[in-house]
């Protein structure tokens, strides 16, 4: 039966359903029922990506290269970092795998920083150094103890003399030092140091030995012997000290849980404890080096103007150029998601960091300003751990997270 027109005036009147013209979609929204969507809203998106104009594509496909069971990944587009059971393993260009460290910790997350060519690495319970092919330790571990001292024959004046040794590797990285030794000297004579420490670290050289002037506070740089050798004899003048000893009281790093390189120093969460390297020396660390948190630290995110800090409850911006003059704001009454931080390319706001928040997706701008762009229209649940990435193909920019839990 054919349907009968309607017209308004002459002119007819269409009465089958609206047509609507999609002009580009504006994303995933579930903060409100199905129903009272817009059309330009999406209740799914299955296997496409959703560019800057609104326009749907099928997303790419991939290729497997390698069948490998990995997490924390990185890559600085030289070298390929990754974690496989207990082991850390360099990606080869040719799809094969080097084992670099083994008996890691099963099922940490690894994460990396990269400083002047060494990218150091941590887990939380364990840490290291990837350089030139190969692992070593972060940081050398200080001497235990100083070394024994008895007064001998030689040319020192009669005095009190403070005395300490570091470890002193191959490359002239050095190691700190505890609390020094304490000689009483008579006239003309000199110090013999036995039970000198020696260190099981495979990269250090030497045990450089320091020494006070006469009555002095200040210890300088008097000799150096092969890493291994248990006793000096040290006759000479202190007219010929050397330089001044700059690590007393530091040690190597302790393990970490999230790495960040800023001004010149390393930070590193630990539980409810925020951590920093020496300035501008990223393998010692003072023991007074750490900012107590209110709860377990998930996120480090550099700005230029100073440091957000996501803990399991919320997130601080510290403002300033370094812990010295921090000052602390709360920028959101929630925290972080562990492992989702990466920086990307805003339209806006330039190169800054997003990461995934426990109340949706969020930037942090360089003027310390925390900007949630989810929570008004995707709500997704809480997970204890996840992992992104940023992304540029053909044009298209893309910040890429993946929650489990």
């Amino acid at each position: 039966m054919a349907e009968i027109p309607r017209y308004r005036g002459r002119e007819a009147v269409d009465t089958n359903d609206p047509v609507v013209t999609y002009t580009g979609f504006t994303g995933l929204r579930n903060t409100v029922s199905a129903e009272h969507l817009k059309p330009t809203e999406m209740v799914t998106a299955i296997n496409v990506d959703l560019d800057s104009s609104g326009t749907l594509k099928r997303r790419a496909g991939s290729t497997q290269r390698a069948a490998v069971d990995a997490h924390s990944l990185w890559s600085n587009g030289t070298d390929t970092l990754y974690i496989s059971n207990t082991t850390l393993n360099r990606f080869n260009t040719d799809y094969t795998s080097t084992v670099l460290a083994a008996g890691l910790s099963q099922g940490l997350r690894m994460r990396y920083v990269e400083v002047n060519g060494v990218v150091y690495h941590a887990n939380g319970a364990e840490q290291g150094a990837y350089t030139n092919g190969r692992v070593r330790q972060w940081g050398i571990k200080a001497p235990v103890t100083q070394p024994q001292a008895t007064a001998i024959p030689g040319m020192l004046p009669a005095g009190t003399y403070q005395y300490a040794v570091t470890f002193e590797a191959a490359d002239l990285r050095e190691s700190g030092t505890g609390i020094a030794g304490v000689i009483e000297l008579a006239d003309d004579q000199g110090i013999s140091f036995t039970s000198i420490p020696v260190s099981s670290n495979s990269t250090v050289a030497n045990v450089r030995l320091y020494l006070t002037a006469q009555n002095g506070d200040v210890l300088f740089y008097a000799a150096s012997v092969t890493n291994g050798t248990t006793a000096y004899d040290f006759v000479g003048s202190v007219l010929v000290l050397g330089n001044v000893l700059r690590t007393q009281f530091m040690d190597r790093p302790t393990a970490m849980q999230e790495l960040a390189l800023w001004h010149g120093r390393i930070y590193g969460l630990q539980f409810g404890v925020l951590k920093y390297t020496e300035q501008m020396n990223y393998e010692l660390m003072n023991p007074n080096n750490f900012i107590m948190l209110e709860s377990a630290g998930k996120i480090i995110a550099p700005v230029e103007s100073g440091v957000f800090v996501a803990t399991e409850t919320n997130t601080w911006f510290l403002r300033g150029d370094g812990p010295e003059n921090f000052v602390r704001l709360n920028r959101a009454s929630y925290g972080g998601i562990f492992g989702t931080l990466a920086y990307i390319e805003h339209e806006n706001y330039g190169i800054v960091p997003m990461w995934q928040s426990t109340q949706g997706m969020v930037i942090g701008t360089d003027g310390g300003e925390l900007k949630n762009i989810t929570r008004s229209k995707y709500v997704y649940a809480d997970a204890p751990v996840g992992a992104s990435i940023f992304k540029q193909s053909s044009g298209l920019n893309q910040y890429i997270s993946v929650l489990q839990g």
